[in-house]
């Protein structure tokens, strides 16, 4: 018992110092939910100017995110709409004026209408670890295509305490344990982007490879695969956020789970 104890304390330290390192590099991992967020099971409230989802393309929605998790029984929901993806803008960006009071090198970005982007998100029901997160899917609403999955606190727990959530979740596993080989990580992870990237033998050989740790063998750690179209060039004028150009990352813990996916390419055509 004692030694079980220990082995939690110790991936949640890990844990922590992971989500450190993330966070210094500036790489936004962790969403906050919008204003108009209702959580899990609260319904949604929708942008008038959003095309609403039907019937059928909620349907092909679950069933193009059951296909990227490799799972036919996953339940998913519907819960709100959103006027851009968390980590994707294109807009003119105009410096603030810093003598208006508390403000300070702060700006605005004007986002044409020709770049608005939409997404429809998308929560899975069943909480995946023992600190009773679920995966969020953002999916872009012209083409019903997976933008972003990341982790997130549901709504219904968002002012529970740590003990508390574990106390409901302890029965779940560590996302970041128990630690599998890099082998198996790695496989989990080209098996991920070739369901979701069309073209993925033609660049896959592109992917550069970024772990968390400088040795992340045996231990819990965060192991990223990035790819960029660094060629591509936004308008004169423009500028993008988070990236200037399509970028498609993936992040798989030690444990062989899913942490993050982004696949931007679909957001710079019209």
């Amino acid at each position: 018992m004692k030694k079980t104890i220990i082995i939690l304390i110790v991936l949640l330290l890990a844990s922590t110092l992971i989500f450190i390192y993330w966070w210094q590099r500036g790489d936004a991992l962790l969403v906050q939910p919008p204003s108009d967020f209702q959580g899990r099971g609260g319904g949604s409230v929708n942008d008038e100017n959003i095309s609403p989802l039907t019937l059928q393309s909620e349907s092909q929605i679950k069933e193009t995110i059951k296909f990227f998790m490799d799972n036919p029984n996953l339940s998913v929901e519907y819960v709100t709409n959103r006027k851009n993806p968390s980590n994707f803008t294109v807009g003119k960006v105009t410096p603030i004026d810093d003598n208006l009071p508390g403000v300070t090198g702060a700006w605005r970005t004007d986002v044409p209408p020709e770049w608005e982007r939409p997404v429809y998100i998308f929560q899975q029901t069943e909480y995946i670890n023992e600190l009773c997160e679920v995966y969020e899917y953002e999916v872009d609403v012209r083409n019903s295509q997976i933008v972003e999955v990341h982790v997130r606190y549901p709504e219904s727990i968002q002012n529970l305490s740590l003990d508390e959530r574990k106390k409901q979740c302890g029965s779940l596993s560590s996302l970041y344990g128990p630690v599998v080989t890099e082998e198996e990580i790695k496989t989990v992870t080209m098996d991920y982007l070739a369901r979701a990237v069309s073209d993925f033998d033609q660049i896959k050989d592109q992917f550069e490879y970024r772990p968390s740790t400088k040795t992340p063998v045996n231990i819990a750690a965060a192991h990223e695969w990035i790819w960029q179209d660094t060629d591509y060039k936004l308008p004169e004028g423009l500028s993008g956020d988070v990236y200037n150009y399509p970028t498609i990352r993936i992040i798989i813990s030690s444990g062989g789970k899913l942490i993050y996916y982004f696949n931007s390419v679909g957001l710079f055509k019209n």
